[in-house]
């Protein structure tokens, strides 16, 4: 399972967890995104995780994964830079998969 994260002229940003490939969609506009940044099962996993533990707000995984490209991201970014990203999911729905919660 892999995320794809990318960004929209760096103002907006999406995410897709798929247990296969990265689904690209006939319609989607390639010629407005910067990049594609892909996030491994494990750290999608492990930001969820983090999010919950650290931050109590519990989450779905492509929250996750969002979190986890951010991280990806950050070097590249400047300091004192503003990121919004949004938390569309609730983790209730993962709370029977095995080993995220």
């Amino acid at each position: 399972m892999h995320s794809n994260f990318t960004s929209h002229k760096k103002t907006c940003m999406q995410t897709k967890v798929r247990a296969s490939h990265f689904l690209i969609p006939a319609i989607l506009n390639k010629e407005i995104l910067d990049g594609i940044i892909q996030v491994s099962k494990d750290d999608a996993y492990a930001y969820t995780q983090r999010a919950a533990k650290e931050e109590g707000i519990l989450m779905g995984v492509s929250s996750g994964a969002v979190l986890a490209a951010v991280a990806k991201k950050l070097p590249e970014i400047s300091k004192g830079a503003k990121i919004l990203t949004f938390n569309y999911d609730t983790g209730e729905r993962y709370l029977s998969i095995e080993g995220l919660f």
